[in-house]
């Protein structure tokens, strides 16, 4: 059937990830997963979808997170994991780190803002034992 309207964060079915982390905060809802072209992104999906999740996905491809109009309907829910990543370009790069992570995750909150609905934020770029810093 159509997912219900928004439901508040914890309120539903737990998927568990490799560190225990409950990563699906509602059952039966229409969900957005941001950053659906990255390793985390591109399997939360299937999960949600087995947890009667209707989910939209937002890939890089699909525009700038800083700026596009984020045109998702029936949205009760947003896992935000777009963002860029690498250390060593943020260094090279800090305006465009600045716009696409500070300015993305703006758009991403007024949208949410918006549609009433509830956000969860999700980083993990650093994986490993650093060995040099910055990490390369």
């Amino acid at each position: 059937g159509r997912p219900r309207g928004p439901r508040r964060c914890g309120a539903g079915v737990r998927v568990v990830g490799s560190r225990g982390a409950s990563v699906c905060p509602v059952e039966n809802e229409c969900v957005l997963v941001m950053g659906a072209s990255g390793f985390i992104g591109s399997h939360l999906p299937r999960a949600l979808e087995g947890r009667n999740c209707r989910v939209f996905r937002h890939y890089r491809e699909s525009g700038d997170i800083a700026t596009c109009p984020l045109l998702f309907d029936d949205v009760g829910h947003v896992l935000h994991l777009a963002g860029r990543t690498s250390v060593q370009e943020s260094w090279e790069q800090p305006r465009e780190f600045y716009e696409a992570n500070v300015l993305g995750a703006a758009n991403v909150r007024e949208f949410c803002r918006r549609r009433n609905a509830s956000i969860t934020l999700i980083s993990s770029y650093v994986y490993g034992i650093q060995k040099w810093r910055p990490v390369r």
